[in-house]
């Protein structure tokens, strides 16, 4: 059996605003790449309108990327996939990066005050926990994301902890 690397403890993460403490792991950073992917199944590209065209005397039909109307229709496609991968992104950044304990009753709590607005907290609890109990500022979130994609890099902690295991000098 080969040895490797030590597998690196879990990173704390504060969330400044609330004061809560969440532990993070490395992901993989094409997460956002397959959340992309799995939406643009679900949601194909508008396709343009067909328009009739003579060339050289002939009538033909091709797409007209050029209508308002289609670009006008590309930009909220593209603003919607944005969000909604975005959120995708987030949802899977948390259930595969993020280890902490769930508070229960303060979830339970919320979303009896959400419903009491009419407002369905989306989410399973760990994502809602994370997202409306722990962050108290989109930036938080954002740090929490970077944070999650930069552990799978080593950390200076990391490399020193670790430094007699690379190779010295080599002689060539």
């Amino acid at each position: 059996m080969t040895k490797g690397r030590a597998v690196p403890e879990l990173e704390e993460f504060e969330f400044p605003s609330t004061g809560k403490v969440v532990r993070v792991r490395p992901v993989s950073p094409m997460l956002s790449q397959e959340a992309l992917k799995g939406w643009r199944k679900k949601n194909p590209v508008p396709e343009p309108p067909v328009i009739e065209v003579e060339v050289l005397g002939v009538k033909r039909r091709e797409q007209n990327f050029d209508s308002p109307s289609w670009r006008m229709e590309m930009d909220q496609y593209e603003q919607r996939m944005r969000e909604e991968v975005g959120v995708l992104s987030l949802k899977l950044m948390i259930m595969r990066g993020v280890v902490c304990d769930v508070d229960e009753e303060e979830i339970a709590q919320f979303r009896k005050d959400m419903a009491s607005l009419d407002i369905e907290a989306d989410g399973d609890d760990k994502y809602v926990y994370v997202t409306m109990l722990c962050a108290g500022t989109q930036q938080e979130l954002n740090d929490l994301r970077d944070r999650i994609m930069v552990r799978s890099q080593p950390t200076p902690k990391e490399v020193e902890a670790n430094i007699t295991e690379f190779p010295g000098k080599v002689q060539g």
